[in-house]
């Protein structure tokens, strides 16, 4: 019914002049309601039944409706503070929701409620990325935005929920990615969240399992004719996307040198895909692209945070980064 009732108010507010028509002020209201009723969705009260899947069924409705329109902006500058409060709490609660495991094969569940986790998840994941990407597109310093924004990333539980997110990585859940660039484009404190959440590691641990597979592989298929078959593993587009992001925004120096050394070491991880990527070059154009964006933005970063040379650096004393 909401999600109807979504479609019903979109589709008057695109019809000709002389039709019932839904304006920016009503869209706001309504985005409005839906958080309203998300935060609603939160009750920690002991016996309560959960209210996770209306939860996500209004983040579905919250993701068509944000991504309707981006000539109006959810938070206003006279927004009440009470309305913010909903705002973060509603925002904290989609995030405890995103925290389940989302898999590309639904064999992977153990059973049916795991599977209908999964598919809460993943709503929640799609309404906090697009509540994110819609503030991020407001090219603005509204002080309220900025007010809410240090806010939620410096909540107690967000920080357990990204940390849970990121632990989610090395288990090939293919749609952490997007989510957490949202967090890094949106604001500082969400880069740097993201940045102390160990989620490079968590990369860095997915590329080792990937390599270590990879030769067995290819240990099996007679070497080097086994790699022409070989194609990149399918999270390794937001992986590289999210590594990007992190290393291009505003760190202080010892978070931005930590990643650009897990950075590096993903880079070795993944050595032999990288030579692939660039020997079939122009095929598969965009992540071959990618790969040599995070290869610049890592030696980029390492040369801002490091007084001397890069002599000492990863990228100088190994083998096979030098091969690239």
């Amino acid at each position: 019914a909401v999600l109807s009732l979504t479609e019903v108010l979109l589709e008057s507010s695109n019809e000709e002049a002389d039709a019932i028509r839904v304006v920016e002020e009503d869209t706001a209201r309504v985005c409005m309601w839906l958080i309203g009723a998300i935060s609603s969705c939160a009750s920690n009260e002991p016996g309560a039944a959960s209210n996770d899947l209306c939860g996500a069924l209004l983040s579905c409705a919250l993701t068509r409706v944000l991504t309707s329109s981006e000539t109006w902006c959810i938070i206003s500058e006279n927004i009440p503070l009470n309305i913010l409060e909903i705002y973060a709490n509603a925002t904290a609660y989609l995030f405890n929701l995103a925290a389940s495991p989302v898999f590309a094969n639904p064999d992977r569940y153990s059973n049916v409620h795991e599977a209908q986790r999964g598919n809460v998840a993943l709503a929640a994941r799609s309404g906090l990325s697009s509540f994110f990407g819609h503030l991020s597109s407001l090219e603005t310093e509204d002080s309220t935005v900025e007010l809410f924004c240090s806010k939620i990333f410096t909540l107690e539980s967000i920080r357990k929920s990204v940390s849970r997110l990121a632990q989610l990585i090395p288990a090939d859940d293919n749609y952490i990615a997007d989510l957490l660039q949202q967090m890094v484009l949106l604001h500082a404190d969400g880069a740097q969240l993201l940045a102390k959440s160990g989620i490079t590691r968590e990369i860095l641990s997915f590329a080792h399992s990937y390599a270590s597979e990879e030769k067995k592989y290819l240990s099996s298929h007679m070497g080097v004719n086994g790699a022409a078959s070989l194609t990149s593993p399918p999270v390794l587009d937001g992986h590289l996307s999210l590594l990007n992001v992190l290393l291009s925004s505003r760190l202080p120096s010892h978070d931005l040198h930590s990643i650009s050394i897990d950075t590096m070491k993903i880079l070795k991880e993944y050595s032999s895909t990288g030579e692939r990527l660039f020997q079939s070059f122009p095929a598969d154009v965009e992540i071959t692209m990618k790969f040599l964006e995070t290869l610049y933005l890592t030696y980029s970063s390492l040369r801002k945070v490091t007084d001397s040379s890069l002599e000492n650096s990863p990228v100088y004393v190994d083998e096979q980064l030098l091969k690239l």
